[in-house]
Protein backbone atom coordinates (compact mmCIF):
# COMPACT_ATOMS: atom_id res chain seq x y z
CA UNK A 1 0.00 0.00 0.00
CA UNK A 2 1.24 3.63 -0.70
CA UNK A 3 2.09 5.00 2.58
CA UNK A 4 2.22 8.35 0.82
CA UNK A 5 -1.39 8.02 0.13
CA UNK A 6 -2.73 7.08 3.31
CA UNK A 7 -0.96 9.84 5.50
CA UNK A 8 -2.26 12.44 2.26
CA UNK A 9 -5.98 10.78 3.04
CA UNK A 10 -5.53 11.30 7.11
CA UNK A 11 -4.22 14.97 7.02
CA UNK A 12 -7.52 16.21 4.87
CA UNK A 13 -10.03 16.01 8.17
CA UNK A 14 -10.12 15.93 11.19
CA UNK A 15 -11.20 11.91 11.71
CA UNK A 16 -11.37 9.91 8.28
CA UNK A 17 -13.44 6.53 8.35
CA UNK A 18 -11.72 3.16 7.82
CA UNK A 19 -14.20 2.07 4.67
CA UNK A 20 -13.58 5.67 3.12
CA UNK A 21 -9.74 4.98 2.98
CA UNK A 22 -10.23 1.62 2.14
CA UNK A 23 -12.73 2.86 -0.85
CA UNK A 24 -9.49 5.31 -1.69
CA UNK A 25 -7.10 3.17 -1.31
CA UNK A 26 -9.19 -0.02 -2.65
CA UNK A 27 -8.33 -2.16 0.18
CA UNK A 28 -10.38 -3.58 2.72
CA UNK A 29 -11.27 -1.70 6.47
CA UNK A 30 -8.91 -4.92 7.76
CA UNK A 31 -6.56 -3.45 5.11
CA UNK A 32 -6.61 -0.44 6.08
CA UNK A 33 -5.90 -0.88 10.02
CA UNK A 34 -2.95 -3.10 8.94
CA UNK A 35 -1.56 -0.23 7.05
CA UNK A 36 -2.40 2.17 10.11
CA UNK A 37 -0.41 -0.19 12.08
CA UNK A 38 2.30 -0.01 10.11
CA UNK A 39 2.20 3.71 9.86
CA UNK A 40 2.36 3.67 14.04
CA UNK A 41 5.54 1.07 13.83
CA UNK A 42 7.20 3.63 11.81
CA UNK A 43 6.73 6.39 14.13
CA UNK A 44 3.18 8.33 13.12
CA UNK A 45 0.71 9.23 15.85
CA UNK A 46 -2.51 7.77 14.68
CA UNK A 47 -5.09 7.62 16.81
CA UNK A 48 -8.78 5.61 15.85
CA UNK A 49 -11.92 6.30 17.61
CA UNK A 50 -14.57 3.55 17.24
CA UNK A 51 -17.54 5.07 15.04
CA UNK A 52 -15.01 8.24 13.77
CA UNK A 53 -12.40 6.58 12.25
CA UNK A 54 -8.70 7.34 11.93
CA UNK A 55 -6.61 10.73 12.32
CA UNK A 56 -2.72 11.80 12.63
CA UNK A 57 -2.36 13.50 15.80
CA UNK A 58 -0.39 16.55 15.49
CA UNK A 59 2.57 16.97 17.78
CA UNK A 60 1.96 19.84 20.29
CA UNK A 61 2.94 23.25 19.43
CA UNK A 62 2.22 22.13 15.52
CA UNK A 63 0.00 24.72 13.28
CA UNK A 64 -2.29 22.86 10.60
CA UNK A 65 -2.11 23.95 7.28
CA UNK A 66 -5.38 26.27 6.51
Amino acid sequence: MDQQKLIALLMQQEYVPGEWLGAQLSVTRDGVRKAVEALRQAGWAVESAQGRGYRLVPPKNAVWPS
